[in-house]
């Protein structure tokens, strides 16, 4: 009997159709610094979402993490996000993907339970949101 081994593209489709667990999940915060806020579209909405994000996942107990890039050059992390954050210590990274970074590589074999998703929001998605949501998926 031969059995055919699932496409990527199949198991994919089934994971997107499963509901999130919060026991399972972790906010991930990337780079909302105040240099690389200047220039983003709609940025008031940016900051506005991520805020959201950030209560929620206050409301529903889950692990939050806040990455910085090179904070020496482009600022810290904005007080609207950094206010909401004030127990989190910013992860500063010179990679443009967080699971490129010991520290962050560490602090999220740290997290407790038996996390498996990690909801991602922040600047710059094109490179350090999409690295870092890369990233995830390439460390399971």
């Amino acid at each position: 009997m031969v059995t055919a081994t699932p496409s990527l593209q199949t198991d994919t489709a089934e994971i997107a159709r499963t509901p999130l667990e919060a026991r399972h999940c972790a906010l991930s915060v990337v780079d909302i610094q105040e240099k690389l806020l200047r220039p983003i579209f709609e940025k008031e909405r940016m900051v506005r979402n991520s805020q959201l994000l950030i209560r929620l996942a206050k409301i529903l107990g889950l692990p939050v993490l806040l990455s910085t890039q090179y904070t020496k050059g482009l600022g810290p992390t904005i007080p609207e996000i950094a206010s909401l954050l004030p127990e989190v210590a910013p992860l500063e990274k010179n990679e443009f993907g967080c699971f490129n970074n010991d520290a962050y590589c560490a602090r999220v074999k740290s997290l407790p339970g038996n996390r498996n998703t990690l909801l991602v929001c922040g600047m710059e998605s094109h490179i350090c949101g999409m690295q870092t949501g890369l990233g995830a998926m390439n460390n399971g």
